[in-house]
């Protein structure tokens, strides 16, 4: 089975599906949503893997194509990650 990021195959969609299930299949980053707005959505890391970020709930988002592309494996600054908290 291929790995991603350190997990099964199988593992990472059900971590990506809970992810979705969790931000409301919306972009975190704007808003957009495939049924409203036509985006691709994808999973998205807060630390991005290549700067030593897991595969954890706590560090994954969702984000439109654009907007995960526009961050590529730059850093979110404490504001940003502030503003894309969920409510408790």
């Amino acid at each position: 089975m291929m790995e991603q990021g350190g997990l099964k195959a199988s593992g990472f969609q059900r971590l990506r599906f809970e992810v979705l299930k969790r931000d409301g299949f919306t972009c975190r980053y704007c808003g957009r949503t495939p049924t409203r707005h036509g985006v691709e959505i994808q999973i998205d890391h807060i630390l991005p893997r290549a700067r030593g970020g897991k595969d954890k709930l706590d560090n994954l988002i969702t984000a439109c194509a654009d907007c995960n592309q526009g961050k590529a494996d730059g850093l979110l600054s404490h504001d940003e990650i502030e503003r894309m908290r969920l409510p408790d």
